[in-house]
């Protein structure tokens, strides 16, 4: 994308970046999903102070957590997860992702050229239908909403050349979410991972024998905040642990993202009645280790919500090989959406509460 250097006069209140080395102030793209998120509906729970939110984008760009080591695709593959040779998964979990990883970064562009020069269809309602009914057929969830580039790693608007972004959520295995905090041979989080990260590419095949262009970012990246995403698609809610809770899988889904060139119908945020419930029941912060999960919601670079504290998540997240208690426990997750909502506005019943100190302490954890 073209490093504009910003002038007040002709740009008003468009986001902006550094540019450390010439010394400048660079204008970025414009931010056509701010509207969403700035206008999320108040059954959310999730207050915004757009011009906080700028601002503190503008000055101090997010960052990879708990590292840059994803940033650089070349890693050595030890610095990703020791796990991996713990249960000589390297080149089952290891090298794949390295490869796709590469494949993203560095080569897709390349891909381009195998675009179908005449578009299938022109119709943008049908064509985001077809693509809809594709990737549901490979076992996908899917929404449509537009870029927040307020959520882009690093300022780096190279990672998303595209506007409208096509939101693909898959169901991680319930028997292996079972086996949290001490994952057996197969991992929970990785096995969907790699599963993933090889259908987000034939969606993205799909999207381009229709003569789209368009660009994949798949699970694990983190180049793009998905959550925010989800949430604006109309996928579901922020649950208490941070993250999207949907009405098919709860909170055991891992995400990745498709952008695409033409500017599809959006798809608008709905009431799921999550937050609400989540106020109610609270179970993955009394069963979190690390006590990372807080009840009370704080104002966060412009946003007012429940934030995690990374410092006291990221001890546990890897002495559990990556923890996930917080989605084991939660109802959404063992009862499924429907069965908790009918008991939750029958009477106020959580389901699981009145046996989660079992559940814990099956965990080997104390809760609190």
């Amino acid at each position: 994308m073209d490093q504009i250097e910003y002038d007040a006069r002709k740009h008003g209140d468009r986001l902006l970046k550094y540019n450390s080395v010439g010394l400048k102030v660079l204008l970025r793209p414009e931010n056509h999903g701010a509207e969403i998120t700035n206008s999320l509906p108040k059954f959310q729970k999730i207050e915004l102070d757009p011009l906080s939110l700028d601002v503190v984008t503008n000055v101090s760009e997010l960052k990879f957590l708990p590292s840059r080591r994803l940033e650089n695709p070349l890693v050595p593959i030890g610095a990703i997860s020791p796990k991996m040779f713990k249960r000589g998964k390297i080149m089952h979990y290891g090298i794949t992702i390295l490869l796709r990883l590469l494949k993203m970064k560095k080569f897709q562009p390349l891909l381009r050229s195998f675009t179908a020069k005449e578009k299938k269809e022109t119709d943008l309602v049908k064509v985001k239908q077809m693509i809809k009914s594709y990737a549901e057929s490979l076992g996908y969830i899917v929404g449509v909403t537009r870029l927040d580039r307020r959520f882009v790693i690093n300022h780096d608007d190279r990672i998303m050349p595209y506007d409208t972004v096509i939101m693909l959520g898959m169901e991680m295995d319930f028997d292996l979410c079972e086996e949290i905090p001490n994952p057996g041979n197969r991992l929970w989080d990785w096995e969907i991972y790699r599963k993933s990260s090889l259908m987000v590419w034939n969606v993205a095949k799909y999207i381009r024998k229709i003569g789209y262009y368009c660009h994949a970012i798949i699970p694990i990246d983190a180049s793009i905040k998905f959550v925010p995403h989800a949430i604006n698609a109309g996928m579901g809610e922020l649950g208490a642990q941070g993250i999207c809770i949907t009405p098919q899988y709860g909170p055991r889904q891992r995400w990745c993202m498709i952008g695409i060139e033409a500017d599809l119908p959006v798809d608008q945020p709905k009431d799921y009645h999550v937050a609400d419930y989540c106020d109610d029941c609270l179970l993955c912060l009394k069963a979190c280790p690390g006590r990372a999960i807080h009840e009370k919601r704080i104002w966060y670079r412009g946003v007012y919500k429940r934030k995690n504290d990374d410092t006291k998540c990221f001890p546990f997240f890897k002495k559990y090989e990556g923890c996930g208690i917080c989605i084991k426990v939660c109802p959404f997750n063992r009862y499924g959406y429907e069965a908790c909502m009918d008991a939750w506005k029958r009477d106020g019943t959580i389901l699981g509460k009145s046996n989660a100190h079992k559940i814990i302490a099956a965990m080997g954890l104390s809760g609190h």
